[in-house]
Order: C-alpha cells, then structure tokens, then sequence
C-alpha cells in the first residue's frame, strides 16, 4: 500500500510540471565598419553562452533560471515567431533566431531602430537584460 501511494504520488508530481518546449535562441548583433558579428546563445536548459567572429570559440556567461526561462518561453508564443518575418538589415543590425522542432525563425533589423513588432522588440530587451555586464 505504501509503495502505491510513494508511486502514485511521484507520478502526479511528474505529470503536473510542464516542461519548456525544446528551443534555441541566437540573438545579437552584426555589421557596422568591421562588420564583428556577436552571438548570444541561450539553450532551453538555461546555459547562455556568446560567440564572436572576432574571436574563436565560445564563452560560457550564465545560466538562466527557471522564472526567466519561463517568461521567455511566454515572450516567444506571443511574437508567434511563425508568422513574424522582419528583414530590415542596416549599417549595424540586431537580429534573433528561434530554433525550435527542426526549424529556424530568424527576424533581422537595424540595431537603431525597432523591428516594427513589440513582442519581438520585448523579447530582445528581456534577452539582453539576461547577459551579464562582465564579459
């Protein structure tokens, strides 16, 4: 009886947390005189880490918790990344890429200027807020 109620209870825990989709987001930036391109990669599982053509490797920075994974997982539904194409490159462009299910969304615009949609322009602030000062 004991062990039933242990098994029962353990599977009610498993099945009442809802787990992140798996996704990937590439953001940055890229262009300007010596046309540097910066990445920041986060991970599903939190680790942010950034890549640069001005330097090999990657640099791990951070792992983000669970409530900021959580918000962005919210932030990504509502830009509906499927329906959101912005391709407005300039002299210096921000861009951000989901890779979710096998496939990319990347929405590129010029880092001076909004990308004409609030929730992909809020997404990108929430992004960066998460990339520690200190690199």
């Amino acid at each position: 009886m004991r062990k039933t109620l242990i098994t029962l209870t353990a599977v009610l825990i498993l099945t009442s947390c809802k787990s992140l989709q798996p996704f990937q987001l590439n953001f940055g930036s890229q262009g300007g005189f010596t046309n540097v391109v910066t990445t920041y990669t986060l991970q599903e599982d939190g680790k942010l880490y950034k890549t640069s053509s001005s330097f090999p490797g990657k640099k791990d920075l951070a792992t983000v918790n669970k409530k900021d994974l959580k918000e962005i997982e919210a932030l990504i539904t509502k830009v509906n990344f499927a329906g959101a194409s912005v391709n407005q490159p300039g002299n210096m462009s921000s861009f951000l890429t989901l890779t979710r299910d096998g496939k990319a969304y990347t929405n590129t615009w010029a880092s001076d200027s909004s990308s004409g949609n609030a929730a992909l322009d809020e997404l990108l602030a929430k992004l960066n807020s998460l990339v520690p000062k200190q690199q």
